[in-house]
């Protein structure tokens, strides 16, 4: 499959010096009375440089459009001047904290609260541009268990799906939330310029066969099937929100509750690839469900989790406090707000693994972060409308009291320089023959 470097090991485009960001910190927003706690010092082990996206003259941001590492060049001539900025971190991650024992199934949805109703399952359309004519691909057969029947649960104007099944997931599946989704996505491929981060790339332009759990409306699942036609990428998801007939010829989209078990055969798939799935998946469920990965995976191929760490940093007495309720909102869920610092842990546990790598970036939003903040906190203010009808069922609290101090929370982003972590894990799969 051949080796690439990390799209995170690359050239910074400025300095930290020439970054007026970085000295700009608010002695209000750390015990620090300077910025200069912002810049990584050679003994951290943590030290973080993240190329922003390139900013054309004009402010429109230049998106990579394809998923493969940037190539370097020796090139000075370019036809445009681009604005290159970095932010620098020097945090160093805490250890998530021990997970709770005697865990108990996850209480049941309040249905007598004045803010729920409940209607049938309602399928949402999806509108998607026609894609190139492609050859076709080969089928990979799936086996259809039956998934289970959905209610749908409205919640303040928000549709939740409620399964019988294992699930717990905490947000809607309106097309609010598809919005939502396709903004996470565009914010973390900015972040890392990219889709991915294990080194699969001459497996896509040869022809693999992927599959994208969560896939949700199927944004990077449709991204990496135009960009490596010669591979057959499925998605399935435990809600119908993905695209249903206007797809590339070599995606397929299949509904199923992957915490009940996969509907593939035995070492059928060359990538797996799972992202922000954490707050659907409970404490006790993730080494099952990493095993039954690993069951679809073929001896040599890899598996790719992306997972956000739900705890903002740096964070004002207003952040906190909205972060605090979502915290509380997911060990009342008995699911983990830390899931993306176990990675790591999960992963060295399994003897079927090898090449394990681990990395985590930090994605800062506000103004006082460019354009990667922007994107940051428009996915934040997005997350935290998605998540308030069911805030505010366990906390108690009206919309209209959640929705009052929001701004402030925003407000205190720039000032107390607010970020957050996204953790990728990424390994192979031994092969038999391997001792």
């Amino acid at each position: 499959m051949g080796n690439q470097n990390s799209r995170l090991e690359r050239r910074l485009g400025s300095t930290a010096s020439q970054d007026p960001r970085l000295t700009t910190t608010s002695p209000s927003s750390s015990s620090s009375s300077s910025g200069s706690d912002w810049l990584p010092t050679s003994q951290d082990p943590y030290q973080r440089r993240y190329p922003l996206p390139i900013v054309s003259s004009s402010g429109r941001l230049k998106l990579r459009k394809h998923s493969s590492p940037l190539i370097p060049t020796t090139t000075t001539h370019r036809s445009r001047r681009p604005l290159s900025r970095v932010f620098l971190s020097s945090f160093k991650p805490t250890p998530a904290p021990p997970l709770p024992t005697n865990v108990l199934p996850p209480p049941e949805l309040p249905t007598l609260h004045p803010l729920v109703t409940t209607c049938p399952q309602d399928p949402i359309e999806m509108k998607t541009p026609s894609p190139p004519h492609q050859q076709p691909q080969q089928e990979i057969s799936v086996r259809l268990t039956g998934a289970s029947s959905p209610s749908v649960t409205w919640i303040d104007g928000r549709k939740f799906h409620t399964y019988a099944g294992s699930s717990t997931y905490l947000l809607p599946c309106d097309e609010e939330e598809i919005d939502r989704l396709h903004l996470l996505h565009f914010m973390v491929r900015f972040a890392i310029q990219g889709n991915y981060l294990a080194p699969v790339t001459d497996s896509l332009r040869k022809g693999a066969h992927v599959l994208d759990i969560g896939c949700g409306p199927g944004s990077w699942t449709m991204e990496i099937a135009g960009e490596y036609p010669k591979s057959t990428i499925i998605g399935v998801d435990l809600n119908n929100v993905f695209p249903r007939d206007i797809k590339p010829i070599n995606c397929q989209f299949h509904q199923c509750d992957a915490l009940q078990g996969l509907p593939f055969e035995d070492d059928t798939f060359d990538y797996v690839f799972m992202r922000f799935m954490g707050q659907g998946i409970g404490v006790t469920q993730w080494d099952p469900l990493i095993q039954e990965i690993l069951r679809i995976l073929k001896p040599g191929g890899w598996v790719e989790v992306v997972e956000v760490d739900l705890e903002l940093h740096r964070t004002g007495p207003m952040t906190k406090v909205y972060n605090d309720r979502l915290l509380t909102l997911m060990a009342a869920r008995h699911l983990d707000p830390h899931g993306g610092r176990r990675l790591k842990d999960r992963f060295e546990a399994r003897d079927d693994l090898m090449n394990i790598n681990t990395t985590f970036i930090s994605c800062p939003g506000g103004q006082w972060a460019g354009k990667l903040g922007q994107l940051t906190m428009q996915s934040w203010k997005s997350y935290y409308r998605a998540i308030q009808p069911q805030i505010c069922l366990t906390s108690n609290i009206t919309p209209d009291e959640y929705n009052q101090n929001l701004d402030c929370c925003w407000d205190e982003a720039n000032e107390y320089k607010t970020f957050e972590n996204v953790h990728f894990a990424y390994a192979q799969k031994r092969s038999p023959s391997i001792g």
